[in-house]
């Protein structure tokens, strides 16, 4: 997974592994997800449910800006056309929450 990232990480890239996925009506994938942008750079490893073209993400940065805390989000899959191609691609959102009191 690769693309471009923005919002409040600044303009940057975007990384992603897939560690586990399993197919069916709805498919999950456990992956980790690289946010390099100009201001923040963070690794999440998240918990994705993709059910049609909608998912929800969940998960925690395990390392860089924001480590331990929790990060949630949504995606739709959507057609790009590049290069003369079409293709599917990816887009939303992903926040990051706030530490747990004592945390």
């Amino acid at each position: 997974m690769a693309g471009t990232v923005g919002g409040s990480v600044g303009d940057g890239t975007y990384n992603g592994k897939v560690l586990d996925m399993k197919a069916g009506p709805t498919t999950t994938v456990e992956a980790l997800y690289g946010f390099h942008g100009s201001e923040h750079e963070f690794t999440a490893l998240v918990y994705v449910e993709q059910t049609g073209l909608e998912a929800v993400i969940s998960g925690v940065v395990i390392e860089g800006f924001g480590k331990g805390r929790p990060v949630s989000g949504s995606y739709s899959e959507i057609q790009c056309a590049h290069g003369g191609v079409t293709t599917d691609c990816w887009q939303g959102r992903i926040e990051m929450g706030t530490l747990p009191a004592g945390g």
